[in-house]
């Protein structure tokens, strides 16, 4: 259940999420911890955040995803993660 839950986050596309280290770089605050620390937690948040609509999204498409060549195969489309615990 757990890895079908991750799985639906799709953590391939939080890659994205890490422009907000650019900030960092461009504030030249790389080395301050506590900027550090909040660009880490922004970033969590971003991917929580991201994963959490990516979710509600397959939720509410489920029916259309079951007829498409790819879509049919991710955890809440294929009936592997089921709309409860998602």
């Amino acid at each position: 259940m757990i890895s079908g839950i991750v799985s639906s986050m799709r953590p391939r596309q939080w890659v994205k999420n890490l422009l907000v280290f650019a900030g960092l770089v461009f504030a030249q605050k790389f080395t301050d911890p506590v900027e550090i620390l909040r660009t880490v937690a922004a970033f969590a948040a971003f991917c929580l955040v991201s994963g959490a609509v990516y979710i509600i999204n397959d939720l509410v498409d489920r029916e259309s995803d079951r007829l498409h060549p790819k879509k049919r195969l991710r955890p809440i489309a294929s009936g592997r993660l089921g709309t409860g615990p998602a």
